[in-house]
């Protein structure tokens, strides 16, 4: 059985949550930021059910 989060994982998903805490704190907020968010996000999605599925 694989285990679904790890450290690198969560790394990601913690930089995430926290860039988008302190966006949320600006009046504006340049798009490039909001990329940042987003990638970081996805990487760690993908990468969990990547790494999650295809041992299966």
């Amino acid at each position: 059985m694989a285990m679904f989060i790890g450290k690198p994982k969560l790394a990601f998903l913690t930089a995430a949550g926290v860039i988008w805490q302190l966006a949320q704190r600006q009046p504006k907020v340049p798009p490039g930021i909001w990329i940042l968010i987003t990638l970081a996000t996805s990487t760690e999605i993908g990468s969990s059910l990547f790494h999650t599925l295809a041992t299966q």
